[in-house]
Protein backbone atom coordinates (compact mmCIF):
# COMPACT_ATOMS: atom_id res chain seq x y z
CA UNK A 1 0.00 0.00 0.00
CA UNK A 2 1.10 3.61 -0.42
CA UNK A 3 1.50 6.21 1.50
CA UNK A 4 -1.04 8.06 0.40
CA UNK A 5 -3.52 5.57 0.54
CA UNK A 6 -2.49 4.96 4.37
CA UNK A 7 -2.89 8.48 5.11
CA UNK A 8 -6.23 9.25 3.45
CA UNK A 9 -7.48 5.65 3.91
CA UNK A 10 -9.21 5.62 0.49
CA UNK A 11 -12.09 3.39 0.00
CA UNK A 12 -12.10 0.70 -2.84
CA UNK A 13 -15.71 0.60 -4.32
CA UNK A 14 -16.68 -2.39 -5.42
CA UNK A 15 -18.12 -2.07 -9.05
CA UNK A 16 -20.96 -4.57 -9.00
CA UNK A 17 -22.87 -2.52 -6.57
CA UNK A 18 -26.09 -0.47 -8.04
CA UNK A 19 -26.37 3.25 -6.77
CA UNK A 20 -29.74 3.95 -7.12
CA UNK A 21 -30.17 7.55 -8.66
CA UNK A 22 -33.29 9.97 -7.50
CA UNK A 23 -35.32 10.51 -10.76
CA UNK A 24 -36.75 13.86 -10.52
CA UNK A 25 -40.36 13.32 -11.76
CA UNK A 26 -41.99 16.55 -12.73
CA UNK A 27 -45.41 17.29 -11.26
CA UNK A 28 -46.19 20.44 -13.26
CA UNK A 29 -46.68 23.50 -12.08
CA UNK A 30 -49.30 26.15 -10.31
CA UNK A 31 -49.08 28.41 -13.06
CA UNK A 32 -50.04 25.43 -15.60
CA UNK A 33 -53.20 24.71 -12.86
CA UNK A 34 -54.50 28.02 -12.95
CA UNK A 35 -54.54 28.32 -16.85
CA UNK A 36 -55.77 24.66 -16.83
CA UNK A 37 -58.53 25.94 -14.18
CA UNK A 38 -59.93 29.20 -16.19
CA UNK A 39 -59.91 27.28 -18.68
CA UNK A 40 -61.86 23.95 -17.90
CA UNK A 41 -64.27 26.85 -15.55
CA UNK A 42 -65.27 28.81 -19.00
CA UNK A 43 -66.19 25.30 -20.57
CA UNK A 44 -68.18 23.73 -17.84
CA UNK A 45 -70.00 27.26 -17.97
CA UNK A 46 -70.22 26.89 -21.69
CA UNK A 47 -71.71 23.52 -21.34
CA UNK A 48 -74.20 23.98 -18.61
CA UNK A 49 -75.48 27.19 -20.48
CA UNK A 50 -76.14 24.94 -23.57
CA UNK A 51 -77.93 22.48 -21.62
CA UNK A 52 -79.95 25.30 -20.20
CA UNK A 53 -80.70 26.89 -23.54
CA UNK A 54 -82.02 23.48 -24.91
CA UNK A 55 -83.98 22.23 -22.42
CA UNK A 56 -84.78 25.15 -20.48
CA UNK A 57 -83.55 23.88 -17.17
CA UNK A 58 -79.94 21.99 -16.27
CA UNK A 59 -80.34 18.77 -13.76
CA UNK A 60 -78.07 18.65 -10.70
CA UNK A 61 -75.87 16.10 -11.81
CA UNK A 62 -74.24 18.34 -14.61
CA UNK A 63 -72.28 20.19 -11.68
CA UNK A 64 -69.72 17.09 -11.81
CA UNK A 65 -68.80 19.29 -15.38
CA UNK A 66 -67.25 21.89 -13.06
CA UNK A 67 -64.43 20.05 -11.02
CA UNK A 68 -63.56 17.07 -13.79
CA UNK A 69 -63.50 20.00 -16.60
CA UNK A 70 -60.95 21.95 -14.34
CA UNK A 71 -59.01 18.59 -13.74
CA UNK A 72 -58.53 17.43 -17.35
CA UNK A 73 -57.64 20.80 -18.44
CA UNK A 74 -55.17 21.14 -15.64
CA UNK A 75 -53.95 17.48 -16.82
CA UNK A 76 -54.16 18.94 -20.16
CA UNK A 77 -51.61 21.48 -19.55
CA UNK A 78 -49.52 19.81 -17.63
CA UNK A 79 -50.39 21.64 -14.06
CA UNK A 80 -49.70 21.04 -10.86
CA UNK A 81 -50.87 17.38 -9.13
CA UNK A 82 -49.90 18.53 -5.38
CA UNK A 83 -51.63 20.62 -3.14
CA UNK A 84 -51.27 23.47 -5.59
CA UNK A 85 -54.11 21.63 -8.44
CA UNK A 86 -56.13 20.73 -5.45
CA UNK A 87 -56.79 24.76 -4.26
CA UNK A 88 -56.83 25.68 -8.26
CA UNK A 89 -59.51 22.99 -8.85
CA UNK A 90 -61.63 24.03 -5.24
CA UNK A 91 -60.97 27.98 -6.42
CA UNK A 92 -62.33 27.63 -10.08
CA UNK A 93 -64.59 25.10 -8.94
CA UNK A 94 -66.37 27.05 -6.63
CA UNK A 95 -65.74 30.63 -9.03
CA UNK A 96 -67.83 28.34 -11.64
CA UNK A 97 -70.52 27.70 -9.59
CA UNK A 98 -70.97 30.88 -7.97
CA UNK A 99 -70.96 32.72 -11.76
CA UNK A 100 -73.39 30.02 -13.14
CA UNK A 101 -76.81 31.60 -12.08
CA UNK A 102 -75.40 34.92 -14.35
CA UNK A 103 -75.44 32.89 -17.16
CA UNK A 104 -78.54 31.37 -17.05
CA UNK A 105 -80.14 35.21 -16.22
CA UNK A 106 -77.94 36.24 -19.55
CA UNK A 107 -79.77 33.69 -21.37
CA UNK A 108 -82.88 34.74 -20.17
CA UNK A 109 -81.93 38.29 -21.40
CA UNK A 110 -80.35 36.96 -25.17
CA UNK A 111 -83.74 34.82 -25.74
CA UNK A 112 -86.03 37.61 -24.75
CA UNK A 113 -83.95 40.63 -26.59
CA UNK A 114 -83.47 37.91 -29.81
CA UNK A 115 -79.82 39.08 -29.65
CA UNK A 116 -77.21 36.28 -30.71
CA UNK A 117 -76.61 33.77 -28.48
CA UNK A 118 -72.76 33.94 -28.96
CA UNK A 119 -73.06 37.41 -26.54
CA UNK A 120 -74.04 35.30 -23.28
CA UNK A 121 -71.04 35.53 -21.98
CA UNK A 122 -70.71 39.14 -22.21
CA UNK A 123 -73.90 39.94 -20.97
CA UNK A 124 -73.32 36.92 -18.11
CA UNK A 125 -70.52 39.42 -17.27
CA UNK A 126 -72.26 42.18 -16.70
CA UNK A 127 -74.92 40.52 -14.44
CA UNK A 128 -72.24 38.44 -12.09
CA UNK A 129 -73.20 41.57 -9.44
CA UNK A 130 -76.79 41.26 -10.21
CA UNK A 131 -77.51 37.50 -9.92
CA UNK A 132 -74.72 35.01 -8.22
CA UNK A 133 -75.04 32.01 -6.55
CA UNK A 134 -74.88 34.10 -3.37
CA UNK A 135 -77.80 36.23 -4.29
CA UNK A 136 -80.85 34.24 -3.05
CA UNK A 137 -78.59 31.70 -0.74
CA UNK A 138 -80.76 29.79 1.61
CA UNK A 139 -80.51 25.87 2.87
CA UNK A 140 -83.05 24.99 -0.08
CA UNK A 141 -82.19 21.70 -2.76
CA UNK A 142 -81.20 24.46 -5.18
CA UNK A 143 -78.39 25.55 -3.19
CA UNK A 144 -77.32 22.25 -1.15
CA UNK A 145 -77.32 19.73 -3.80
CA UNK A 146 -74.60 21.85 -6.25
CA UNK A 147 -72.43 22.12 -3.64
CA UNK A 148 -72.36 18.54 -2.73
CA UNK A 149 -72.21 17.48 -5.94
CA UNK A 150 -69.32 20.06 -6.32
CA UNK A 151 -67.71 18.59 -3.42
CA UNK A 152 -67.99 14.97 -4.99
CA UNK A 153 -66.98 16.12 -7.73
CA UNK A 154 -63.38 17.92 -6.37
CA UNK A 155 -62.70 14.47 -4.49
CA UNK A 156 -62.86 12.52 -7.51
CA UNK A 157 -61.40 14.74 -9.41
CA UNK A 158 -58.13 14.85 -6.75
CA UNK A 159 -58.45 11.00 -6.72
CA UNK A 160 -57.35 11.42 -10.23
CA UNK A 161 -54.59 13.70 -9.70
CA UNK A 162 -53.32 11.54 -7.29
CA UNK A 163 -53.68 8.40 -9.92
CA UNK A 164 -51.44 10.61 -12.24
CA UNK A 165 -49.16 11.34 -9.66
CA UNK A 166 -48.43 8.01 -8.83
CA UNK A 167 -48.06 6.88 -12.38
CA UNK A 168 -45.60 9.35 -12.77
CA UNK A 169 -43.34 7.80 -10.04
CA UNK A 170 -43.57 4.74 -11.46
Amino acid sequence: MSEFEINNEVEEIDETEEYEEDVYVDEGSVAASVLGGLVGMFIALILCTAVFIIFDSMPYILFFLFPLCVCFMSLVFKGSLNKGGLVCEIIFTALGIFMLPAFFTACHYVKANGTSFLSVPLVALSEIGNSNFFTNFGFTTSTVFPILIAVIGIIISWQILRLKKAKLHD
